[in-house]
């Protein structure tokens, strides 16, 4: 009762439900704080300490509150807490007891400068209706905050809509690759497939290529005057019998025309300038930017925006001038440092803003990995370096980065969104790549990689690799070649649509969590369990996304709706076994 500290006794000026003790000349100074508290809370417990007592619970804060136990049930202790007057941390204990005889557990929990949740485990022996909790304060001199106590059992989740988090900015994938596969096959077909990615999802995020042949050769050698008939808009055009026509525009088109809610993000990503902007001159096996020709890069990408927009209509929203710098291979790529990708992310948005383009965003830097003990590589160790310089900070709009790094372990998520100085950070690409699987094995590798980078690196919005592509078996590929697919909606040799459980695993968050949404406080009190929530913009709806990870099929979950709670549905994202 009153776990939250907000109802307090008019004539006693102290919180309802709570007694606080100060014997044997023990001396605490308790008033109720308002200043610096969790987001969503108005009150907590301020617990001065003067001096302790003769023993260990003198001075302690108790729960009057008396409460059922059973035997063999454990139960959760959650708390948060924070101290002042210590250069880092002092002890609390916090005890759970009832008259029972030998009732009696303690465990003492080290509390922090800053304001942190806290969770125990207590197992009950003998079942009784008197348990109660308390909270005793251990050091002297200390100044102990308190607030937010919950006691659940085993399995329970907990929301606190009032706490929000980071506001999301959609789901997503790519089509970089495989748009002349798509539309080499039959309408029928190739329209069901761009139904089930672009209507079915209802995803509201793309992303495309910028092609290293948009300007080649030079236009005319004046970085500052485009020379708009130069450009070689082949690859986005639907040309029949043309090997570098790709359909890209009807793609896009396409996805556009399907979707329910719309897309709020086109993001055109480059792999590699112009051959002849490179330093190996090729737009393929690495190299970078040739120093000092950050004018032409930039009016190139600029070429691009402006272009797709007078060509075709479509405007997009987002540019980022690598793919995977860390990263070398053979195919479109660019092996640009920091200090030189900080150049042209300056430069790109300067420009930018004298072309009267403020609003499209910059990405950067898509590097292959979330984090890395090789400094030359990573999104962690890119934005380290990148953001030494405040211009470059001024220039990145989102922190963007693949999660091919394999594991991401929460530390990993944790340095990149220190890094990254409260910016937006977007997984634009992601994904098992050349998975052979279509099951959970393959599920649950994006399935740990969205719930941990939304709860531990801070992440808005999250990108698979490919919306489509075909899936080729084993037996299909010469010895040695790659087999698998990694894209969302897949086909075989055979014609057959193939839906993998990945696919499922983006309908479950791009469905029901919509851009705007914010993630909100949640309390867990079972390790085999992932769950996170977010609060709709309007703030009528709480969405809870729970998955299982543990070797247990099953398991009890106990959910504390929000307050006021008029309604609930409980989705399932297939329990069929073909899905």
């Amino acid at each position: 009762e009153n776990g939250e500290f907000e109802a307090v006794d008019s004539q006693t000026n102290s919180f309802t439900q709570w007694s606080n003790f100060q014997n044997n000349n023990g001396q605490v100074n308790y008033s109720i704080e308002t200043q610096n508290l969790i987001q969503g809370s108005t009150k907590a417990l301020k617990s001065e300490v003067l001096s302790l007592g003769g023993n260990d619970w003198d001075v302690k804060t108790q729960s009057d509150y008396w409460f059922r136990v059973e035997a063999g049930q454990t139960y959760t202790v959650r708390f948060w807490a924070k101290i002042s007057g210590a250069s880092s941390s002092a002890q609390m204990k916090v005890v759970f007891q009832s008259d029972a005889e030998g009732s009696y557990q303690g465990s003492n929990q080290s509390i922090t400068q800053d304001w942190q949740q806290f969770t125990h485990n207590f197992t009950v022996t003998t079942a009784n209706d008197t348990n109660r909790l308390s909270f005793w304060y251990m050091e002297n001199n200390i100044t102990y905050f308190l607030d937010q106590v919950e006691v659940v059992p085993e399995n329970s989740i907990t929301l606190n809509p009032a706490m929000t988090l980071q506001t999301v900015a959609g789901f997503g994938a790519g089509i970089k690759r495989r748009t002349e596969n798509l539309y080499a096959l039959e309408d029928s077909m190739r329209e069901q497939i761009e139904a089930l990615a672009f209507e079915d999802l209802e995803v509201n995020m793309i992303r495309f290529f910028v092609y290293h042949d948009l300007e080649d050769p030079n236009d005319n050698s004046d970085p500052f005057d485009l020379n708009t008939s130069a450009l070689d808009w082949t690859r986005y055009s639907s040309t029949p019998n043309n090997y570098r026509s790709k359909y890209v525009a009807e793609a896009l088109s396409n996805a556009f025309s399907l979707s329910t809610y719309g897309f709020d993000h086109i993001i055109g990503n480059c792999n590699s300038a112009p051959s002849w902007l490179k330093t190996n001159n090729s737009h393929a096996g690495g190299g970078t930017l040739i120093s000092g020709q950050e004018n032409e890069y930039s009016e190139f990408l600029v070429a691009f925006i402006k272009g797709m927009q007078d060509q075709y209509g479509i405007g997009v929203t987002a540019i980022s001038p690598t793919n995977e710098p860390d990263f070398n291979v053979t195919y479109e790529s660019m092996n640009t440092s920091p200090s030189e990708l900080s150049s042209i992310l300056i430069n790109l948005n300067e420009r930018l803003d004298s072309e009267l383009l403020p609003n499209v965003k910059v990405l950067s830097p898509e590097t292959f990995r979330v984090s890395s003990n090789d400094l030359s590589k990573s999104t962690t160790n890119y934005v380290n370096e990148l953001f030494m310089d405040s211009n470059v900070v001024n220039a990145v709009d989102v922190v963007a980065t693949h999660t091919y790094q394999n594991p991401i372990n929460d530390s990993d998520w944790g340095a990149l969104k220190t890094a990254s100085l409260d910016k937006s950070i977007w997984v634009t690409e992601s994904g098992n790549l050349h998975s052979p699987d279509f099951d959970m094995t393959d599920a649950s590798y994006q399935i740990n990689r969205i719930f941990n980078g939304f709860v531990y690196g801070g992440l808005s919005a999250y990108m698979g690799h490919l919306f489509y592509e075909k899936h080729d078996y084993e037996t299909e590929v010469e010895t040695g070649q790659n087999f698998g697919s990694s894209a969302l909606v897949l086909w075989d040799n055979n014609n057959q649509i193939i839906l993998p459980k990945r696919y499922f695993v983006f309908k479950h968050f791009a469905n029901l969590i919509k851009p705007g949404y914010q993630r909100i406080q949640t309390s867990l009190s079972d390790n085999g369990l992932l769950v996170m929530a977010f609060k709709s913009a309007d703030g009528t709806k709480v969405v809870v996304q729970l998955f299982n990870e543990s070797s247990s099929e099953t398991k009890a979950v106990s959910l504390e709706t929000a307050a006021f709670t008029a309604a609930a549905q409980h989705f399932i994202t297939s329990d069929s076994a073909a899905h």
